[in-house]
C-alpha cells in the first residue's frame, strides 16, 4: 500500500497538498478523524504528522492513536450541558442560545409554540413525583413525534416546554396544532388512566423582529388557554387517575 491508500489519508485528509504543505511549511500538524473500520464501526482517530530531517533527507513520521472513549466523553459532557437529563430534550440555557441565534437570521417566518402539562401538581400530590416524571416523559415522546427533527424542543421549565421553528408560518403551526389533537388522542389511548392534557400556545413573526416578544406572545396564549381549562383540571385528572375517594 501507498500512504495515500491509507484509509485515513485517502478518506479525511484525502490529498497530497496537505503533507506538501506539510513538508514545505509546517513541522508538525494534528487532525481528529473518524475511520470506518472492515465491520462498519466508527473509530475516532488522533492522527499526528511531524516532520524532521535525518541526514539531509526529509522525513514525516505519523501517529495514530484511537480516542473513542475520551470523544465519547467530550460528547457526553456537550449533551448533558444542553439537555434535560429527564426527558433528554434540549434545555432551558440551549433554547435561549438558538432564539438569539435565529432572530438575526434569514429563515423567518420563525414561530414558537408554548406548552404546558396540565395538572401535573396533581399528580405529584395525588400518585406521587414518579407518576409525574412519567408523564413529563410521555410529553416528550409526543412533542418528538409532532414536530421536525431541527425543531428545537426544549424542557424550560418544571411543566413548560417550548418549541422554536424556523421558516414556519401560521398556516403550518394550525397544521401542527391539529396534528397534535389527533397525536395526544392517539397517545391517551394506551393510558386512558392517566391521560395528558396539554395546554398550547403558539406566535409566528413573518419578519426579522423581537423573538423574545414573540416568546412572550406565545406564552401568554398557552396561559389563556390554560386559564380558560383551569376549573376542571384539578377535579378531571383526579377522576382520571381514580384516586379520589368514593
Amino acid at each position: 500500500m501507498t500512504m495515500w491508500d491509507f484509509e485515513p489519508f485517502k478518506r479525511i485528509i484525502g490529498n497530497c497538498d496537505a503533507f506538501l504543505e506539510l513538508t514545505l511549511q509546517e513541522t508538525m500538524r494534528h487532525d481528529k478523524l473518524a475511520m470506518e473500520t472492515k465491520k462498519r464501526k466508527i473509530v475516532h482517530i488522533e492522527l499526528i504528522c511531524v516532520r524532521y530531517e535525518v541526514e539531509g533527507k526529509s522525513f514525516i513520521q505519523c501517529n495514530l492513536r484511537n480516542i473513542s472513549e475520551r470523544v465519547q466523553a467530550e460528547n457526553q459532557v456537550v449533551f448533558i450541558s444542553n439537555h434535560d437529563m429527564l426527558t433528554r430534550l434540549y434545555n432551558r440555557s440551549y433554547f435561549d442560545e438558538e432564539l438569539r441565534r435565529l432572530e438575526n437570521s434569514r429563515q423567518y417566518p420563525i414561530s414558537i409554540f408554548m406548552l404546558d402539562v396540565d395538572g401535573l401538581k396533581v399528580v405529584n400530590d395525588l400518585h406521587g413525583h414518579t407518576a409525574g416524571d412519567n408523564l413529563l416523559r410521555r410529553t416528550a415522546q409526543v412533542l418528538r413525534s409532532c414536530f421536525r427533527d431541527e425543531d428545537i424542543i426544549a424542557r424550560i421549565g418544571g411543566d413548560e416546554f417550548a418549541v422554536l421553528l424556523a421558516n414556519t408560518n401560521c398556516q403550518a403551526c394550525e397544521n401542527i396544532k391539529q396534528r397534535m389533537a389527533r397525536t395526544l388522542r392517539e397517545h391517551n389511548q394506551d393510558f386512558s388512566d392517566q391521560p395528558l392534557s396539554l395546554s398550547i400556545g403558539a406566535a409566528t413573526l413573518d419578519e426579522q423582529g423581537s423573538l423574545d416578544e414573540l416568546f412572550k406572545q406565545a406564552d401568554a396564549l398557552m396561559y389563556k388557554q390554560k386559564k380558560a381549562k383551569a376549573g376542571n383540571t384539578k377535579r378531571d385528572v383526579a377522576e382520571q387517575l381514580d384516586l379520589l375517594s368514593p
